[in-house]
């Protein structure tokens, strides 16, 4: 069976469609693109029956880990299988946080307002990961108001900003 990488785009009104394109640039296996808040977990289920996952790479959403739509449900209970089949799952803003709550992390607003911070900060990757010597630190536009306030027990940062 074919290995693909499934890009998840949980966009709930602008699909980043550039981000995708650029990791199908990168990418040496073949990816399939899918957006959960916008078509449900639907394309994700039928692509699963046809090709093997070989990776989950999820993007950013202006939706919060604290709000209860009902894709959001169904995409968890999704990508907690991928996750317990020991499929390697990278996870950016929003998806981050997700899996932080997924493994009883704790995901808090920045400000009491819930006002998003934005910008461009420098990133370091932490000495000792994994990716220690592959990533190099650099800039990293950013645009939240939440964070993962306490990792899940047994998981640690691979890289932070300042």
């Amino acid at each position: 069976m074919q290995k693909e990488i499934f890009c998840i785009d949980p966009a709930l009104n602008n699909p980043e469609m550039g981000s995708y394109e650029l990791l199908c640039k990168l990418s040496k296996l073949p990816m399939s693109y899918h957006l959960p808040a916008l078509e449900g977990v639907g394309s994700l289920q039928t692509r699963q029956r046809k090709v093997s996952i070989a990776a989950v790479i999820i993007l950013g959403s202006y939706a919060s880990v604290h709000d209860y739509y009902i894709w959001q449900e169904e995409f968890r209970l999704w990508l907690e299988a991928q996750i317990y089949k020991f499929i390697p799952c990278l996870g950016i803003c929003y998806a981050h946080q997700l899996i932080a709550k997924i493994f009883a992390g704790e995901v808090s607003y920045l400000n009491k307002d819930k006002s998003k911070y934005k910008g461009v900060r420098k990133t370091f990757v932490v000495k000792g990961s994994p990716l220690y010597g592959f990533v190099y630190d650099g800039m990293l536009a950013y645009s939240h108001s939440e964070c993962v306030s306490k990792c899940p027990l047994g998981m640690r940062p691979l890289l932070f900003s300042k």
